[in-house]
């Protein structure tokens, strides 16, 4: 149950942030958006949305990892917490069992393979978790929130996490005023959303699961298109 003063805005969450770090992370996070619009860039060249998966997760990883080392006394300002990880834990494993149970015809008549099944949760957690959950719930907004304030932060990361979706290629042809306005609303309602799954966990990783959990049940990328898309690239 929530406590009757339960808030998104956990003190642990800032605890030991500077403002200087908190300015520097900006600079960061937009140095790592250059990045991404290069690789969709690519993306859209090649016309083949699994490259911009592929180097846009291996380039989130890289991130990752400099953001982590950078912040390695500082692990709670991240959400790499333990947290209610059983929880969490159960949670995925009751997801994980839903979306093979529904795709056991497909297993049964080999339209799909159980490795197929696992690469597509592994690649779509991955995805998630590195481009989006860590970097807009874990990194950037509880800096956000120090830099500008709580709701003017929050509100600020939603917009900025609703933007980045119109990075997709896909988008392109589509985009219009009234894309960019659904992206930013979606965005911001969206961070409140994913911000209340992870105030109640208390780790980044519970957020991720709940968000990349509708994608368990359709394998969408199977490991022949993998193997050919890395083929194609090579």
């Amino acid at each position: 149950m929530l406590k009757k003063n339960f808030s998104i805005f956990k003190p642990f969450f800032f605890r030991d942030l500077t403002e200087k770090e908190c300015k520097s992370a900006v600079i960061t996070y937009l140095i790592y958006n250059i990045g991404l619009l290069c690789i969709t860039y690519f993306a859209m060249k090649k016309d083949e949305w699994i490259f911009v998966t592929i180097f846009g997760v291996v380039y989130s990883i890289l991130f990752f990892i400099i953001v982590v080392l950078q912040n390695k006394r500082k692990m709670h300002t991240l959400g790499l917490k333990k947290g209610n990880i059983k929880v969490t834990v159960i949670v995925f494993l009751l997801f994980l069992f839903a979306a093979l149970i529904k795709n056991v015809p497909q297993l049964s008549t080999h339209k799909i393979s159980i490795v197929d099944f696992f690469i597509n949760i592994l690649l779509d957690l991955f995805t998630l978790f590195f481009t989006e959950e860590f970097v807009y719930r874990g990194y950037l907004w509880p800096r956000l929130v120090i830099l500008l304030g709580k709701h003017k932060g929050t509100i600020f990361c939603g917009m900025l996490w609703g933007i980045m979706h119109l990075l997709n290629p896909a988008t392109y042809n589509t985009l219009n005023a009234l894309a960019v306005l659904n992206a930013v609303l979606s965005g911001v309602s969206g961070q409140y959303i994913f911000l209340f799954l992870y105030s109640l966990s208390e780790n980044i990783y519970f957020p991720t699961i709940i968000h990349t959990a509708p994608h368990f049940f359709d394998v969408n990328t199977t490991l022949r298109e993998l193997v050919k898309a890395f083929a194609d690239i090579i």
